[in-house]
């Protein structure tokens, strides 16, 4: 299976992961607040199919560095549209999730011509609302039980928050 990459922009550690190749448009996922690629595991593969699908792990989640010196979405477009530069990504499908989706409203504004389209899932940067207790939670949830409570939050059907994925986001959080 593609295993993630790491790209280094300028310092800044950013890992990705690429799946897929083709003509068409290329698709770029960013996650949500807290996250990480794993966000599209069930999403990217089907995606994939005839195109290049990056999953991006956003500076400070998953296995991109820590330091985030400005984590406002201004300020993590620029980190993402530096990316695209570094992947040869001209041109793009631009998908977020939640903070995702408000780094894509910053960065779609940045460079309209760089953006084919854009899908916003519970997107942030739209309103004032913030599911603040959500993220408190998130936060705060440093044992299994409470992070798949937390978790469970996001899914559907919360049988869908397997252990190994409670233990990863607590690995990330650590």
């Amino acid at each position: 299976a593609p295993q993630p990459r790491e790209l280094d922009l300028a310092g800044l550690r950013l890992r990705y992961l690429e799946l897929g190749e083709g003509d068409s448009v290329p698709v770029l996922l960013l996650h949500g607040f807290g996250a990480d690629l794993n966000t599209w595991m069930f999403v990217q593969p089907a995606l994939a199919e005839g195109r290049r699908v990056i999953a991006l792990d956003l500076p400070g989640h998953g296995g991109s560095a820590k330091r985030v010196e400005r984590a406002d979405v201004e300020s993590l477009a620029a980190i993402v549209g530096g990316a695209l530069d570094a992947l040869g990504v001209a041109r793009l499908h631009l998908v977020g999730h939640s903070m995702g989706g408000g780094i894509a409203i910053a960065l779609a504004s940045r460079e309209p011509e760089r953006v084919a389209t854009l899908s916003l899932i519970a997107s942030a940067s739209l309103g004032p609302e913030i599911n603040a207790g959500f993220i408190d939670r998130f936060v705060h949830a440093s044992r299994r039980r409470e992070a798949q409570e937390t978790l469970a939050l996001l899914v559907n059907d919360p049988s869908l928050v397997s252990r190994r994925m409670v233990e990863d986001v607590l690995r990330y959080k650590r």
